[in-house]
Order: C-alpha cells, then structure tokens, then sequence
C-alpha cells in the first residue's frame, strides 16, 4: 500500500515539473494593437420609410403573425367544433 501511494506521489510531482511554465522576471508581454481602431460610419445614413419596409415585408416569403388577432379568429370548421364541444375550451384572457 506504501509503495503505490509512493508512486502516485512520484507521478504526481513529476507531471506538475513537466508542465511548469518557466517564470522569467524581466520578461515582458507586447502590446497588441486594437482589432478595431475606428468604427467606420454607416454607409447608409437615411432612416427606413415606413412604407418602403412595408413593401420589403410584402415581398418576403415569411408572414408575420399578430397574434392577439390570430387567436382572437373564429374558427368555424367541423373538426374545430368537435374539439370544442369535448374539451370545453376556456379562453384565457
């Protein structure tokens, strides 16, 4: 039992001198310059018209949802109905 708990101490100080980093006092650490000096300008200036960015999200492919509107909808299928007469839906308000 003495020689493994031995061994382990030996591997232990051996691994820590391997991976010591050796310390030297008068080293010095460079300066980095900056990644960004000067944020540059926008190049574009103008705020968005509210009508352009309508026209913009016209064109897009994805549909935006009011959703206070979109659960407030009527729902009139049959299959809906059935759901509504065995579940009794409470709305949340």
């Amino acid at each position: 039992m003495a020689t493994i708990l031995t061994k382990l101490i030996m591997k232990s100080s051996r691994s820590t001198a391997e991976d010591a980093i050796d310390y030297d006092p008068n080293e010095t650490i460079e300066e980095c310059p900056s990644v960004v000096e000067d944020q540059q300008p926008s190049t574009h200036q103008t705020p968005i018209d509210k009508s352009i960015l309508k026209q913009r999200l016209k064109k897009s492919p994805f549909r935006w949802v009011d959703f206070k509107v979109f659960y407030d909808i009527n729902l009139s299928t049959h299959v809906h109905d059935k759901y509504l007469k065995r579940h009794e839906v409470k709305r949340l308000q």
